[in-house]
């Protein structure tokens, strides 16, 4: 998705933002779901776990999240 304002560039390549619940295919995840941003830019990506899972290409998809970035 993308956010209003770009992330500011800096040192870091990816500013890693928060955790949330995440659901694919209609299954709740058990891990949370990893949220994050790529430094200068305005594309907030959202893996559906913290270890970067792929998500299913079918049924339906859930977030919860909350997500804070540098400006």
């Amino acid at each position: 998705m993308t956010v209003p304002v770009p992330c500011v560039s800096g040192a870091f390549n990816y500013w890693f933002g928060g955790l949330g619940l995440c659901s694919d295919n209609s299954s709740n995840q058990g891990d949370p779901c990893r949220i994050y941003i790529q430094a200068g830019t305005s594309n907030l990506a959202l893996d559906k776990a913290f270890n970067a899972a792929a998500w299913t290409a079918s049924g339906t998809k859930d977030a919860e999240f909350q997500f804070s970035y540098p400006i």
